[in-house]
């Protein structure tokens, strides 16, 4: 561990105070400097904290402190995540899997820009898994030890990242690409490596990636957690029904993430996974915080197609949000088996100038532009007191899972969002909402906002597609 320190020392009454700034393993420790009190009860005199071998202490007491792990975490109620100040996080994740890999320095550094300049607060990159095909450095070296060069380029974009004020999440560190690491990653010796090399960033940390449960996953989290990490822990499961829920009893788990799929271009269940997932994760216990870490993709960087459009990903964010979900994550680029002539785009990192899906081209696309719009909605309302009412929307209609609406609000009803995928006439039950409301139509395309007045049935503004309602109580 590196620790730097710059420290001042005043009076404020009753304790003298020394401020701490701490870099662990080269990277600023969370949330910048830290303020130590020093009691004069103590009968130490003011000049005491001045002395080397005091500001030491204090110093490797301040690292310790902000040690990350605690940068991220449940929130008192369990429903959401918090800053370590009690801040709640909004997760708008995209995914850039092979980037950790295939990305050179200036083309990582220009891609987070971009994404910093769009709002994102989380990447999710693969850690343990490599591309196919790939030539490059390898998670393990011949006798099974872990490989510094490529822990260390991982490490390097997590930093990079941490610097623009996203975090990164790890995905894959307990399913290696080639089987035969299995034993490796199952071993204390790996966690430990795993839990020191990270330490000091801002990191996730997932030891499944799309795999189907298997006990390895829960080796590899209970070795890290008595490896002494202090970062977050979740799995990424498959889309096969049931396996997120898996997870929800394990001690080490931080947050549910959830995978509610593509399943296979199958329309009707993605939607309806977007929905019934997350449901069923906020209807379980212990309550853990829900996240849609990977729902359909943007495979055509248009909504032109059967699947995989720029409108699914958009929508099916909405309705994860609306459905206990307290985060998303976006991803644009397909593989060609499910979306002919494409290769990946941005998750893939694809490299390809000519191609549409070039990741540069693709980090362009406007659904990532829907994402900043969907970033700036629930960072103007206190999104974390949302609950699910889907019981309080009737629709027009016979709605289907691709255009069936969701409905969210607060526990004392001062706040609600209503989301419907296809536009069209809804009511809302508001019998248990204050009695002075006010409300606004809200675009996730556009952005655009037009006052809403509330009656039995609701009609959208026209021209508008799916469409947003806020419903807020009016001010006394």
């Amino acid at each position: 561990m590196k620790i730097s320190s710059r420290s001042e020392s005043f009076n404020s009454g009753v304790t003298d105070k020394l401020a701490v700034w701490t870099e662990c393993r080269g990277v600023l420790c969370p949330r910048g400097a830290l303020t130590i009190a020093v009691s004069r009860d103590a009968g130490k005199p003011v000049e005491a904290i001045n002395n080397p071998v005091t500001t030491r202490l204090a110093m490797l007491l301040a690292c310790a402190l902000s040690l990350p792990g605690q940068f991220l975490q449940p929130s008192p109620n369990g429903r959401y995540l918090v800053r370590s100040n009690g801040e709640p996080f909004l997760w708008i994740g995209d995914t850039a899997w092979y980037a950790g890999v295939k990305a050179s320095k200036a083309e990582w550094t220009e891609y987070l820009e971009d994404r910093q300049r769009k709002g994102f607060t989380v990447v999710q990159i693969s850690a343990g898994r490599t591309p196919p095909g790939w030539t490059g450095a390898m998670p393990f070296a011949a006798g099974g030890e872990p490989n510094d060069v490529y822990w260390d380029g991982i490490l390097a974009k997590v930093r990079e990242a941490n610097r623009r004020g996203m975090v990164v999440m790890l995905v894959g560190l307990g399913r290696p690409t080639n089987e035969a690491d299995i034993r490796h990653v199952s071993t204390p010796e790996y966690a430990r490596y795993i839990a020191q090399r990270f330490a000091g960033v801002e990191a996730i940390m997932s030891p499944n990636f799309d795999g189907a449960y298997s006990p390895v996953f829960d080796t590899v989290a209970e070795n890290l957690v008595a490896a002494g990490t202090k970062l977050p822990i979740t799995q990424h499961p498959n889309t096969l029904k049931g396996q997120n829920e898996l997870y929800v009893p394990k001690s080490y788990l931080t947050f549910s993430g959830l995978q509610s799929g593509h399943h296979n271009g199958r329309l009707e269940a993605a939607y309806a996974a977007a929905r019934e997932w997350p449901l069923t994760l906020w209807a379980m216990k212990p309550v853990r915080p829900v996240i849609n870490i990977e729902g359909m993709y943007d495979g055509r960087g248009s909504d032109e197609g059967g699947a995989w459009r720029g409108k699914d990903v958009r929508r099916i964010g909405w309705i994860s949000w609306l459905s206990g979900a307290m985060g998303y994550t976006y991803a644009a680029g397909e593989t060609a088996r499910k979306v002919p002539g494409t290769n990946g785009g941005v998750w893939g990192w694809n490299q390809d100038e000519a191609a549409f899906d070039f990741w540069r081209k693709a980090a362009a696309w406007p659904s990532a532009g829907s994402m900043t719009i969907m970033r700036d909605f629930f960072a103007g309302i206190e999104w974390w007191r949302l609950e699910p009412v889907h019981e309080l929307i009737v629709q027009e209609g016979t709605p289907d899972s691709q255009t069936r609406a969701v409905f969210a609000a607060s526990a004392d009803r001062a706040l609600a969002v209503a989301y419907a995928p296809s536009g069209g006439r809804f009511k809302l039950d508001l019998t248990s909402f204050p009695a002075s409301l006010q409300a606004e139509w809200f675009d996730p395309v556009t952005g655009r906002r037009t006052p809403a007045v509330l009656r039995e049935w609701l009609a959208p503004p026209a021209g508008t597609g799916d469409i947003v309602l806020l419903i807020r109580q009016a001010p006394r």
